[in-house]
């Protein structure tokens, strides 16, 4: 409609530059036209507006609707039960506050006691798996036949897993692909690394990376192969993620090569103390790279920290990627003895980070154990390591000493925190009010018990400013407590 153009444009360019033409009107709008230019009372922006008006409605009546005949079946019948309506009005609650993580537990469940949502909130979670991925799946079960049903009609609510996962490889979005290889790798590595190599070619770069990245769980010496041979790809970051990996494989021989260069570079000693009346036993370090072509696999050979020479620097990064095992075996000690020598060494107690690394990185639960009963420092980066018991131990140990850093370990605990942790992360964050706002505490209520709500009435910061933030942010938590409680109170009647 050409006269709608001319509306569009005047509003864009002002009326001084642009207006309405008589010509511009077609016949049946313009004696209503006329009538609006006619009118002397009017000034020119009045008249423009009244005739875009005119414009705008003729525009929409002439709108004919569209006469199709859409046929479809009626939504199959459930098979599971409905939840309750106190359970549906704690939903109700949930999403009003717009907590992920209380849904999820909602959801987990509804899931488990074989329940679906009532119909009216099914396009409701449909939406919010939408921006939920993580949720999809259980939004899926929830939702029941009545949600299958409606996701045929809108592409972004057809996340259900509605084929098997070698389905949903071969012909899913990135995102289900990435899902099921992920499930299949933890069941069956074997199949999932025959998976990649399958449509390894047809993949684009971002995608391949985003595949590896995903191995890092699982990654074995099954992958080597097919690792080393991606080192070479003309993805930067393919190379670099293919390198990561092969050096969180103890078999895979840059790690290999980097035990040889330690095997030549420490050494157990005898050194007579004074007076020669006893002999004391000594690493010593002394760096010797065999073969030179070590240094293409991203190790550094200048050191960029001020408290390790350039030697001592590549001796780090060697140890930080070989598995903590290799220094029972090369020396013939114990785990305790290894620590001990190294902490008495002056080199040596420079390179226990890199050995804390590399536990980390090669997941080895025996030495994070040693570490915590036998180093004379505690290293808060093996606490995901440890045993349930001592992780909460050791958090409880180093509270006051590294608070902030015990908060973000303890975000990572799969098991509810007990009340003596909770009490103590409450007494730090009531403190810090402005860092550990109500997002953090809506973000760990899975994390928090139910009787969390009677801890809370024991802390009260010293600062008299930050108690009525403290006093305002305890009744949101006790409210998110509340709900938690209620979902699982109403899912066990």
């Amino acid at each position: 409609m050409e006269l709608w153009n001319t509306v569009i444009h005047a509003a864009i360019l002002g009326t001084d530059k642009k207006n309405i033409s008589e010509r511009e009107v077609n016949d049946v709008l313009l004696p209503a036209f006329n009538v609006i230019q006619e009118n002397g009372l009017l000034d020119k922006e009045e008249k423009f507006l009244q005739a875009a008006s005119l414009a705008f409605n003729y525009r929409q009546s002439g709108a004919a609707a569209l006469n199709r005949e859409i046929s479809m079946a009626p939504a199959p019948s459930e098979e599971k039960k409905y939840c309750s309506r106190k359970s549906m009005q704690v939903l109700q609650d949930i999403v009003s506050e717009e907590n992920i993580p209380l849904l999820q537990l909602w959801l987990t469940h509804c899931n488990k006691y074989q329940q679906i949502v009532a119909p009216p909130f099914v396009p409701l979670l449909l939406t919010v798996g939408e921006q939920h991925k993580k949720l999809q799946p259980l939004i899926s079960c929830c939702t029941g036949k009545r949600g299958a049903w409606l996701a045929v009609f809108n592409p972004h609510w057809n996340f259900g897993n509605t084929g098997t996962e070698e389905e949903l490889w071969q012909t899913g979005t990135t995102d289900q692909r990435k899902m099921a290889l992920q499930q299949v790798r933890r069941n069956d590595p074997a199949l999932g690394l025959q998976w990649l190599q399958q449509t390894w070619q047809q993949e684009d770069a971002a995608t391949r990376q985003s595949f590896l990245e995903l191995l890092y769980e699982t990654v074995n010496d099954a992958d080597i192969a097919f690792l080393e041979g991606l080192v070479n790809d003309k993805s930067k970051k393919v190379k670099e993620t293919a390198l990561s990996l092969l050096k969180s494989i103890p078999g895979s021989a840059v790690v290999q090569q980097y035990q040889q260069a330690l095997q030549q570079s420490v050494s157990l000693k005898q050194q007579k103390k004074l007076l020669g009346l006893s002999n004391t036993i000594q690493p010593e370090f002394h760096l010797t790279i065999p073969d030179e072509s070590i240094y293409k696999t991203g190790i550094d050979k200048l050191s960029n920290n001020k408290e390790l020479t350039d030697d001592a620097f590549i001796l780090f990064q060697l140890a930080e990627h070989t598995p903590p095992a290799f220094w029972e075996i090369h020396l013939q000690v114990s785990k305790q003895q290894v620590i001990e020598y190294f902490q008495a060494h002056e080199t040596g107690k420079k390179l226990i980070p890199a050995l804390v690394n590399a536990i980390v990185r090669f997941k080895d639960v025996e030495w994070a154990k040693a570490f915590a009963q036998h180093s004379k420092v505690f290293y808060i980066d093996i606490i995901p390591l440890l045993p349930p018991a001592e992780q909460e131990a050791g958090c409880l140990q180093y509270m006051q000493q590294f608070p902030d850093s015990i908060v973000q370990y303890a975000l990572r605990f799969s098991n509810e925190w007990t009340a003596a942790l909770t009490k103590e992360i409450f007494n730090h964050t009531a403190k810090n009010t402005y860092q550990y706002n109500r997002s953090f505490y809506s973000s760990i209520i899975h994390l928090l018990p139910v009787q969390a709500t009677t801890i809370l009435h024991q802390v009260s910061p010293e600062q008299e400013y930050h108690k009525d933030h403290w006093n305002s942010m305890s009744a949101y938590i006790t409210k998110l407590i509340q709900l938690k409680d209620q979902t699982i109170q109403y899912f066990n009647q």
